[in-house]
């Protein structure tokens, strides 16, 4: 995805020069971490998918491996935050636009990690069982508890709407239930189906004992779906609702 990112670029071949506002520029600084994270997910995902052997690699070369998975993953995180907050959008201050991304990465990765669990208990992997027999109710629950704040901070900016005067908030949020109200529907019910209505039937399924292992697999792909439609959508509405203050003038 990372290299695919390059080719809506005019002339992908100089791609490097994102790179050179390292000092000054989030956007470069951002594709770097990420080029980082990008590296070391790869690295980690080897040496566990082939062996410490296979690479002649130590158990605590593996974990320093896995640290700098997780620290360049929130760095990136925050590094495209500051992307949007630096431009002093209202609806992109850095409380909003930390708050999204953030829970979107909850979200979305806890909705990845059950499904891959699942696959790799299906192909025989005896770890992956046992992670999904010990914490398969803490997954679900996190992923439920994590979409019901996403809905909820999502929905904040209806509150918006009380107001006498014309914000630029305001006008966000007339804009979600006007021109984007189909979209903002959308986001909200599957963003509910995803990680509320699914992580339920998941685990009624997985108390049952007559529940086979290509229904399961089966629900846990619809409840990735389901949530990955969600926070697509989100984001949408995170470029298309925003709103700057009408010029020349005040607002009204």
């Amino acid at each position: 995805a990372l290299g695919a990112s390059t080719l809506h670029l005019g002339r992908p071949q100089y791609a490097w020069r994102a790179v050179i506002g390292l000092r000054h520029a989030w956007l470069s600084r951002e594709i770097v971490v990420f080029g980082i994270f990008a590296g070391a997910a790869v690295s980690y995902a080897a040496v566990n998918w082939f062996g410490l052997e296979a690479f002649g690699v130590s158990a605590s070369l593996r974990t320093g491996i896995a640290w700098t998975v997780a620290a360049s993953g929130v760095i990136g995180v925050l590094c495209s935050v500051m992307v949007y907050a630096f431009t002093q959008k209202a609806f992109w201050t850095f409380p909003l636009t930390a708050t999204r991304f953030f829970l979107t990465t909850a979200v979305l990765g806890i909705a990845a990690v059950w499904l891959t669990l699942l696959l790799m208990s299906s192909s025989g992997n005896a770890q992956a069982a046992e992670i999904i027999a010990r914490r398969g109710e803490l997954i679900c629950k996190g992923l439920m508890i994590s979409t019901a704040l996403k809905l909820a901070f999502d929905a904040l900016v209806f509150r918006h709407l009380l107001r006498k005067q014309t914000t630029v908030m305001k006008r966000s949020a007339l804009l979600m239930i006007g021109p984007l109200k189909r979209e903002t529907l959308w986001r909200f019910a599957s963003g509910a189906f995803g990680g509320l209505v699914m992580p339920v039937v998941m685990l009624q399924l997985m108390s049952g004992a007559s529940s086979s292992q290509t229904m399961i697999l089966g629900s846990a792909a619809v409840l990735f779906v389901a949530c990955l439609a969600g926070e697509l959508l989100e984001r949408y509405l995170f470029f298309a609702a925003v709103a700057s203050p009408r010029m020349p003038g005040t607002l009204r």
